[in-house]
């Protein structure tokens, strides 16, 4: 998978090591390979094609279209008690959506009910399509986490379909379930549930184990990947919050799974670890993986590429907005290229943008689609940056000196009628501006135009 990378730091005291940049595959083989072979799909982006899939309320009404892009002493160990690896025939894929198009996930009109007078999830439609990434929110009791046990197969619904990649969970025996399980689904739980007796690796391993046979030089690579190569022979009782947490994540992808399923899997870290944890929830994003994630953090929320809420059991709203997005990053791109104007130098001082030092889902996002950089409290602009907001502020400026030298518009009015048109403005116009207006080396205020094509170079 032709993923974007980006490293990460251990926060372990004293450490100074980098985690291994690249996408996150374990042994000889990239994620999704191997065992069960599937196509994955990266995140959206320029040129890339959308599906689109179909989001229904509970009541079964469209609420939107929505674009998405060999076991050695283990084997001892587990003799305790735990049971043989699960066998069975694969299941024949199921067919559908609603007008030919395939989700990967599809629930409609899910119930899970407790007695007459209780229920958990009540009459939830929603389609989530490959590789999307969907934040669950709601208060506590909301059926947030019965909705993620009904996907993993730990739960069955009272009434309602539920379809993962084309099989159909609810009719599966028990037998068929574990199937399920080990080849389909990785979960990563907030109370972690590390085997407390067996090693890091080892607690890896056994994922492998209840899949088909355990492979210990690939459950140590994918600890390597999750940057916990010093922390092979640790027991979880020897591990920080942080680390527990990262043999989760490897634990849960140790066997390549299409769907992996998080339940506050940042709810008991501190603000570092958070960050390492959700790196990866990203890098997983953009190699393909489909993720559903319940949280109560409205910034982890808006990592993902929709947002839908549950209350008393009932899908009640969805969010999901790229142009708005968009425009926020466009906005503290500029913001970045004039703070650096005003302080000289290409690196700033966190501390001196508080709009995304407070705003930690949009700095991570920023980093990830390759905007800014940023290490040791210091951000900068990358060069994609960089090019995004010289042709944002040269065709803001090149407008106000419109309106100045050929309209005679005051100053004070300027900046928000510049605004109203600028971003009308193509490459070939704002280039035929600058040679109309000669060329301008500032706007009306004094500040600097970047050059463009049209203009000759500055001595």
């Amino acid at each position: 998978v032709g993923a974007e990378t980006r490293g990460r730091f251990d926060e372990s005291p004293g450490s100074e090591r980098r985690v291994a940049d690249g996408p996150l595959s374990y042994g000889s083989r990239p994620v999704g390979c191997g065992r069960r072979s599937g196509r994955l799909r990266g995140r959206r982006g320029v040129g890339e094609t959308f599906r689109i899939a179909t989001l229904r309320g509970t009541a079964g009404c469209p609420l939107a279209l929505v674009a998405v892009g060999a076991a050695g002493d283990l084997g001892s160990r587990l003799a305790r008690g735990l049971g043989s690896p699960p066998c069975g025939p694969p299941h024949p894929a199921g067919h559908g959506v609603e007008g030919g198009i395939m989700a990967f996930v599809e629930l409609k009109n899910l119930v899970r009910s407790y007695g007459e007078s209780v229920r958990a999830l009540d009459d939830v439609t929603l389609d989530v399509a490959d590789g999307e990434w969907v934040a669950v929110m709601g208060p506590s009791g909301s059926g947030k986490t019965t909705l993620l046990n009904i996907l993993g197969g730990l739960d069955r619904p009272t009434e309602g379909v539920v379809r993962v990649d084309g099989e159909s969970v609810v009719g599966l025996g028990a037998q068929e379930l574990n199937r399920y399980r080990a080849e389909k689904v990785g979960f990563v739980f907030q109370q972690f549930h590390l085997v407390p007796y067996l090693t890091a690796t080892e607690n890896v391993m056994l994922a492998q184990y209840f899949h088909s046979m355990a492979d210990e030089p690939e459950a140590v690579e994918a600890l390597k990947q999750v940057g916990l190569q010093d922390r092979l022979d640790f027991f979880p009782s020897q591990l920080s919050g942080g680390e527990q947490q990262r043999v989760c994540v490897a634990r849960a992808l140790i066997n390549q799974p299409k769907l992996i399923l998080a339940d506050e899997p940042t709810g008991n870290l501190d603000e570092m670890n958070e960050a390492i944890i959700l790196s990866l929830f990203s890098q997983l994003h953009r190699e393909g993986h489909t993720i559903l994630m319940v949280t109560h953090d409205p910034e982890v929320g808006r990592l993902a590429d929709r947002r839908v809420e549950l209350h008393h059991g009932r899908l009640v709203e969805v969010s999901f907005f790229p142009l708005l997005e968009e425009e926020h990053f466009d906005n503290l791109l500029r913001r970045l290229w004039i703070v650096r104007e005003e302080v000289g130098g290409e690196d700033l001082a966190i501390s001196r943008l508080p709009e995304l030092r407070d705003d930690r889902a949009t700095m991570m996002r920023m980093t990830e689609g390759g905007w800014i950089s940023w290490h040791n409290s210091a951000l900068s602009l990358t060069e994609k940056g960089n090019r995004r907001a010289s042709e944002m502020i040269r065709r803001h400026r090149l407008a106000e000196r419109l309106f100045f030298d050929t309209f005679g518009l005051a100053e004070e009015l300027l900046d928000v009628n510049a605004c109203k048109i600028e971003h009308t403005l193509s490459p070939e116009v704002t280039e035929k501006l600058c040679t109309f207006l000669k060329h301008p080396l500032t706007c009306p205020h004094g500040a600097p135009i970047p050059r463009g094509a049209c203009c000759a170079p500055v001595h």
